[in-house]
């Protein structure tokens, strides 16, 4: 009697289902959320821009002392199943935590994003803007990374959304990624 579940709870007082088919049930839904999980690892996106190359100086014209305003992207390898682009320009390497200068999100799939990129939902970058913010002339030069993601849906958050509440949002739909690095 005690190979039994007698719970309310779970299927009903008189299941005969044993503690040993329940473990098993339990654990083949843990290994197909889990398998799911690793077959569907973004794949990679080809990020480039006409302004400057890769690993190449970002022109003054998209930096704060400039216009301020962000460089055309081109993108390759866009998945036909995305709908919606994000873009983050962090830099990763600031001198206290990484910093988020431009977040915008809910941007149409095309394969290149232009200047002054209007068409999607700029969020709060870490200067408390919406928008975009270029790099600031400094003593020292630090490395910045553009950031595209194609997403499986839109993400719909409000303008002014921050980068954490964005990226509890993307975890479950990225179909591709990719990144273009510059200096400044």
């Amino acid at each position: 009697m005690s190979n039994y579940i007698f719970s309310m709870n779970w299927i009903g007082p008189f299941c005969a289902v044993t503690r040993h088919d329940r473990s098993r049930i339990f654990n083949a839904d843990l290994v197909t959320d889990t398998v799911a999980a690793f077959e569907s690892r973004p794949i990679p996106l080809l990020i480039t821009s006409p302004a400057f190359p890769e690993g190449g100086f970002l022109p003054l014209p998209y930096r704060s002392e400039g216009c301020n305003c962000n460089p055309p992207l081109q993108i390759v390898g866009i998945p036909s199943s995305a709908r919606s682009l994000l873009v983050i320009l962090e830099q990763p390497g600031a001198p206290l935590a990484p910093r988020t200068h431009w977040l915008c999100w809910d941007l149409p799939t095309n394969s290149h994003i232009q200047t002054r990129e209007q068409n999607g939902t700029q969020g709060r970058n870490d200067f408390l803007h919406e928008g975009y913010t270029g790099p600031f002339l400094q003593k020292e030069i630090f490395r910045f990374t553009f950031l595209v993601y194609a997403l499986r849906y839109q993400l719909h958050l409000p303008p002014g959304a921050s980068r954490y509440q964005v990226e509890k949002l993307i975890a479950s739909a990225q179909l591709a990624c990719g990144g273009l690095s510059c200096f400044a």
